[in-house]
């Protein structure tokens, strides 16, 4: 039990961003990071170590938020004022007003992607996981993480300067 309550203060936080950009409201991402480590708890004797243990639970995370919400709905995007205290404070200084103008134009924009590619900027950039991992949580290559990321960034970059 002690090696789980390990895993849950090594992991949540990041799942918890994750969940919070996924559902845009913190009470569901809350739930949702309940349920990913109840069903983690749940087949922990499952897990066979194949793949890293923070991949496992992404791909928890993932299913738990996908059975949660239909693929028929419409995903939301955190807003700038649900998010804020999960981006780095100097994007978000009430000073700059231009730079968070900026950020609030990214998430929309990012909003804006199809389901795979929102979970690869999210996973790239606010979880910081590498493209192999992001493969695996998805299902797919490390190659087609690492392409999809640069064109999505190719594509913001280009929608941007408009």
């Amino acid at each position: 039990m002690r090696e789980f309550d390990n895993l849950y203060k090594e992991y949540s936080e990041g799942i918890f961003k994750y969940l919070i950009y996924l559902t845009g409201n913190k009470s569901s991402a809350e739930e949702l990071l309940q349920e990913t480590f109840f069903q983690a708890f749940k087949s922990i004797n499952r897990f066979k170590g194949e793949s890293k243990i923070s991949t496992w639970l992404y791909s928890i995370a993932r299913n738990v938020y996908l059975k949660q919400y239909s693929k028929n709905k419409k995903y939301n995007i955190c807003e700038l004022n649900e998010f804020s205290s999960y981006i780095n404070p100097q994007d978000l200084l009430e000073t700059n007003y231009e730079r968070k103008e900026t950020l609030r134009e990214v998430l929309k924009k990012i909003s804006n992607l199809d389901f795979d590619s929102r979970q690869v900027v999210l996973f790239r950039v606010v979880n910081e996981l590498s493209f192999k991992d992001i493969g695996d949580i998805l299902g797919k290559s490390e190659n087609w993480a690492r392409v999809t990321f640069h064109r999505v960034k190719v594509r913001l970059r280009k929608e941007i300067e408009l």
